[in-house]
């Protein structure tokens, strides 16, 4: 319903609220109504297809909005005998190690490099925070969630890490203007004029300024010119440059094996 946004679903969830939710549906809803087709000249079909996505939607996001807590809530710390090896946790018969052939309590919590790193960090924790010490899940992950999964980083440095790289993301606005696709006073405009709680490129394509090429464009540059979330840990002696590559090639392993 709010198409790409370059943040993630739990951000976007986050700042929104049941009131601007009820508007973007009004919104859209009225967009894609079946009986607009007439006035559009658009296909009833494909609007009506549209229209009970919209519904589809809205329905998901008002359930996640009433249950916000439950949501964003950690998932449950796994006991430490759930931790065998790899192959046997992830149901795979590859015969690697749970690491890929290092010890299972191999992660930055007990490294050589990252051990005095580690327990200074860890002590501003809360007392909720754990590492995963289940199964690792067999699809494909992205970096963040194979270091949690591997039990490499806590639930709340995962979370921190991923704030710390949203916060990084150059923003939109700026790219637009650097790219010459947005001048000025057009950006000044933009904010003034878009909705509570609306991103900019959604408004600059409301208000005619942006096609949806152009923001789809912007956003792309936006997630490549974010900084990587390896050098989240590296900046906070967590792991180290040799740690961080094992990591890598351990995480596209993983995912190359995959379901």
């Amino acid at each position: 319903m709010y198409g790409p946004t370059g943040e993630s679903p739990a951000t976007l969830l986050k700042r929104l609220s049941s009131q601007d939710l009820k508007k973007t549906f009004r919104h859209k809803a009225m967009e894609c109504h079946p009986d607009r087709a007439s006035i559009n000249h658009a296909d009833s079909a494909k609007l009506d297809n549209n229209f009970k996505e919209i519904n589809w939607a809205y329905q998901v996001l008002k359930e996640a909005l009433e249950n916000s807590s439950a949501l964003f809530a950690a998932p449950a710390p796994q006991p430490a005998a759930a931790a065998t090896t790899y192959g046997a946790q992830a149901g795979y018969s590859y015969g690697y190690a749970y690491n890929y052939g290092y010890p299972h309590n191999y992660n930055y919590a007990h490294s050589s490099t990252a051990q005095a790193a580690y327990n200074s960090y860890s002590q501003a924790k809360p007392a909720d925070d754990h590492f995963w010490c289940g199964a690792m899940p067999k699809q494909r992950l992205p970096f963040g969630q194979f270091l949690y999964y591997s039990g490499k980083i806590s639930w709340n440095t995962l979370l921190e890490a991923l704030d710390w790289q949203e916060n990084q993301r150059p923003k939109f606005g700026q790219i637009a203007l650097e790219g010459q696709l947005l001048s000025p006073g057009a950006l000044s405009r933009l904010l003034s004029h878009r909705y509570r709680g609306e991103k900019i490129g959604d408004a600059a394509m409301r208000l005619g300024y942006l096609s949806p090429r152009m923001k789809e464009a912007v956003l792309n540059i936006q997630k490549h010119r974010q900084p990587a979330l390896g050098q989240y840990f590296l900046d906070r002696g967590l792991l180290s440059q040799e740690e961080l590559g094992r990591c890598l090639w351990q995480q596209r392993q993983h995912n190359n094996m995959a379901v």
